[in-house]
C-alpha cells in the first residue's frame, strides 16, 4: 500500500494527471456543458492537491490555500452537481456569468500550479550546486544572543497588546448583548480611549516577530493558545472568519516547526488525535452558528448534513464571483479604481499620510454609502449595488481573488497574479529561518493568505505599508539593541527565567504518552471514544425517533414574499403522533426572537405583516406522548409599491 501511494504522489505521475486533466478542462469549455465543466475543474484541483502530497513539507503552505479555494469556490457547485440540480439556470446569476466563474477559477488553479512547480524545480537545481558555507563562531554567537533577547522581548510586547484586545473584545461583546449581529456591521464604534485600539492593533505583528524567533513548544503552545482564545469575542459578536484562520494559522505553524527539521517533536499523536476530533467538530460548529448567531434554530441535527451544510454555505463565494461578473459594469466608476490593490489604495489615500498630503477623508468602517461607492473595496461596492438597503442594514457578498483579478485586469491579471501567488507560496518555506525581519512578514501574511478565495486579493500584505507594523517592528528592535547594550537588562530576564535555555532538552515521549503506555490506557482511551461516537448516535436516533412530522399551510399567493400591511394565516397539520396537540407560534427579526403565541390547542395564527426585511416564523408542536417537532417558514416582506 505504501508503495502504492508513493507511486501515485510521485513527480512524472502528478505531471502526467495534471496534464491530463489540463486537456480535460479545454475540452469541457469547448464543449460548454457546465456539470462536466465542474467535474473537470474539480479534476483539475485534485491534480493540484495530489502535486503538493509529492512533496508537502516544500508545499503545505500551497496545499492550504488550494483547501480553502476548494471550499469556498469549487465545494458548493459540485455538491449541487453531484446532486443533479441545475442550480446555474437562476434569472439573476446567468448561464455565460457561471461559465466565465469556472473559467478564471480553472486558469487560476492552472497557473498556481505552474508557478509552484517553476520554483520547485529551481530550488532543487539551487540546491544540487549549494555550497555549505560555515558561518564564524562568534557572528553565530551574537546572532544567537539577539535572537533570545528578541524573543523576550517580542514575547512581553504580545501580552501587553493583547491584554488591549481583550479590551476592545469585551466592547464589541457589550454591543451585541443589545444589537443584532448585522448591526453591528452597520452601527458599532468604539469609544474607547484611542490608546486601546492602537496597542490592541500591534498584537498580530508582535506575536509574529516572537513566533520568528522559533521559541520552544511549551512557549509556543501558551502564547498561541491566547491567539486562539482572542478570536472567541469576534466569535461571540457573530463574526466565524476569525477563530478559522486562527486555527488554521496555529496549524500551519506547527507543521512548518516540524517540516523545518526542529528538534522538538511539534505534530506528535495527540495533537494528530485532536486535530480528528476537532476538525469536523468545528465543520458541524459552524454550520449550525451560522443559525444561532441571526436567532434562528438548527432544525437538521444530523452531523453530516451539518458538515455538507459547511460546504454549501460557505461556497457562496462562487455564486459571489457569478455575481460580480454579471454586475461589473454597475459597480461604480471612479478616474482610479482598482481592487485586487485597494486595500493598498484606500491606506495610501484614505490614511493619515493621504489625509495630510491630499487633504481626504477617512474612510468610516462597516456597511454605509461611501464605502458602498467610493472606497476600493470589491465586497462593499458588490454588496451596495445588488443588495442596496439590505447592505446598509449590516448583510454583505464578501469579494475572491480571481473576482477582482478579472474585473481590473481580465484573463491576463488571474493568470499572472496566480502564478506570483503559486510561486510565492513555495518560496515562503525555503525563505524562512533566514531572517528575522523576513520571517516575521511571512508569518503575519499567513494570518490571512489562505482567506483570499473570499477576501481581497492582496488584503493580506496590505500591513506592510501600515505605521503600526514598522512601529511595532522599530519597538521590539530597539528594545532588543537596548537590552544587548545594557548588560544589567539581560541579567534580569535571565534570573526571571524569561531567556530561552541555551539548548532544548527533548526527550523521548513526553510525560503524557509515558503515562498513558504505563498504564496501557491506548485502548481505553479508544474504548472510551467509541462509547461516545456510540452514545452521539443513539442521542440522534432517539431524537428522530421522537421527532414529529407536520406541514405548514400559509395564505401566501407569492412563496416566501409579501408586502407589508397584509394579512397572513397559518396552519399546521401534523402527520404522525397521538393525539392532543399542542402548538407554539415564534417570530425571528433582525436577530430578536419573541414568542407571538404559547402553547396551545389551536393550530392557526393569524396576523398582519409589517417591518420590511425577513421575518422567520417557527411552529412548535408535540402530541400527549411527548413527541416534538418544528417547522420554520421565511417571509421577505418589502414595502408596498406607490399605485
Amino acid at each position: 500500500m505504501k508503495k502504492i501511494r508513493e507511486h501515485i504522489f510521485s513527480n512524472k505521475i502528478s505531471e502526467i494527471i495534471f496534464i491530463a486533466f489540463t486537456a480535460l478542462n479545454i475540452l469541457g469549455f469547448c464543449m460548454g456543458e457546465i456539470p462536466f465543466i465542474i467535474i473537470c475543474v474539480t479534476g483539475l484541483w485534485i491534480s493540484n492537491l495530489i502535486f503538493c502530497f509529492v512533496n508537502i513539507k516544500e508545499r503545505i503552505l500551497y496545499f492550504w490555500l488550494q483547501v480553502t479555494i476548494g471550499v469556498f469556490l469549487i465545494g458548493r457547485p459540485l455538491l449541487n452537481t453531484i446532486e443533479n440540480k441545475r442550480w446555474w439556470n437562476v434569472e439573476w446569476l446567468g448561464e455565460d456569468s457561471v461559465y466565465t466563474a469556472l473559467l478564471i477559477i480553472a486558469i487560476s488553479l492552472w497557473s498556481m500550479h505552474v508557478g509552484a512547480l517553476l520554483i520547485s524545480c529551481l530550488k532543487a537545481k539551487g540546491k544540487s550546486k549549494a555550497v555549505i558555507k560555515s558561518e564564524p563562531a562568534d557572528r553565530k554567537e551574537k546572532r544567537e544572543a539577539f535572537r533570545k533577547n528578541m524573543q523576550v522581548i517580542s514575547m512581553l510586547m504580545y501580552y501587553a497588546t493583547a491584554f488591549f484586545f481583550v479590551i476592545a473584545g469585551f466592547e464589541k461583546v457589550l454591543f451585541v448583548h443589545s444589537h443584532s449581529y448585522l448591526e453591528y456591521y452597520s452601527e458599532f464604534t468604539s469609544h474607547l480611549p484611542g490608546i486601546v485600539p492602537i496597542a490592541a492593533s500591534l498584537m498580530n505583528y508582535s506575536l509574529c516577530m516572537f513566533l520568528a524567533t522559533f521559541p520552544a513548544k511549551r512557549r509556543t503552545f501558551c502564547a498561541l493558545f491566547l491567539f486562539e482564545i482572542t478570536a472567541v469575542f469576534d466569535l461571540v459578536v457573530g463574526v466565524r472568519g476569525p477563530i478559522v484562520l486562527h486555527s488554521v494559522f496555529i496549524l500551519v505553524y506547527y507543521l512548518l516547526r516540524d517540516f523545518l527539521g526542529d528538534k522538538e517533536k511539534w505534530i506528535g499523536k495527540i495533537e494528530k488525535g485532536l486535530l480528528a476530533v476537532c476538525t469536523p467538530s468545528m465543520l458541524i460548529f459552524m454550520t449550525a452558528y451560522a443559525y444561532i448567531r441571526s436567532g434562528l434554530r438548527v432544525l437538521d441535527a444530523n452531523p453530516f448534513n451539518l458538515i455538507k451544510g459547511f460546504f454549501v454555505s460557505q461556497g457562496v463565494t462562487f455564486e459571489v464571483v457569478a455575481r460580480g461578473i454579471t454586475v461589473q459594469n454597475q459597480l461604480p466608476q471612479r478616474a482610479v479604481r482598482n481592487y485586487t490593490f485597494g486595500s493598498f489604495i484606500d491606506y495610501i489615500v484614505h490614511g493619515r499620510a493621504g489625509q495630510l498630503l491630499f487633504g481626504t477623508e477617512a474612510l468610516p468602517s462597516g456597511n454605509n454609502v461611501i464605502n458602498g461607492t467610493q472606497s476600493n473595496s470589491l465586497a462593499h461596492n458588490l454588496s451596495y449595488v445588488t443588495r442596496g438597503k439590505e447592505y446598509l442594514q449590516g448583510k454583505g457578498w464578501g469579494s475572491s481573488y480571481v473576482l477582482e483579478n478579472y474585473i481590473d485586469f481580465g484573463i491576463a491579471g488571474v493568470v499572472l497574479f496566480s502564478l506570483i501567488l503559486g510561486m510565492l507560496l513555495v518560496l515562503f518555506t525555503h525563505l524562512l529561518k533566514k531572517n528575522l525581519l523576513l520571517d516575521t512578514i511571512i508569518l503575519v501574511s499567513l494570518l490571512n493568505i489562505f482567506y483570499i478565495p473570499r477576501a481581497e486579493a492582496t488584503g493580506w500584505l496590505t500591513f506592510i505599508i501600515t505605521i503600526q507594523f514598522w512601529f511595532c517592528m522599530a519597538c521590539c528592535y530597539i528594545g532588543t539593541a537596548t537590552v544587548i547594550k545594557v548588560p544589567v537588562l539581560e541579567r534580569i530576564f535571565d534570573k526571571m527565567k524569561l531567556l530561552p535555555p541555551p539548548d532544548v532538552k527533548i526527550k523521548s515521549e513526553s510525560k503524557i504518552h509515558v503515562f498513558i503506555n504505563r498504564y496501557k490506557l491506548k485502548k481505553y482511551v479508544i474504548a472510551l471514544s467509541g462509547v461516545i461516537v456510540l452514545g452521539c448516535g443513539l442521542l440522534y436516533y432517539r431524537q428522530t425517533a421522537n421527532k414529529l412530522e407536520g406541514e405548514l399551510q400559509t395564505s401566501l399567493q407569492t412563496k416566501g414574499a409579501e408586502y407589508a400591511g397584509r394579512r397572513v394565516s397559518f396552519e399546521v397539520n401534523v402527520k404522525n403522533g397521538n393525539g392532543e396537540y399542542e402548538y407554539k407560534f415564534s417570530e425571528v427579526f433582525n436577530g430578536k426572537r419573541k414568542t407571538i403565541q404559547e402553547y396551545s390547542s389551536d393550530n392557526k395564527y393569524v396576523f398582519i405583516i409589517d417591518n420590511v426585511g425577513d421575518h422567520v416564523y417557527y411552529v412548535d408542536f408535540k402530541d400527549s406522548d411527548g413527541k416534538k417537532g418544528t417547522l420554520s417558514y421565511t417571509i421577505k416582506v418589502t414595502k408596498r409599491p406607490n399605485s
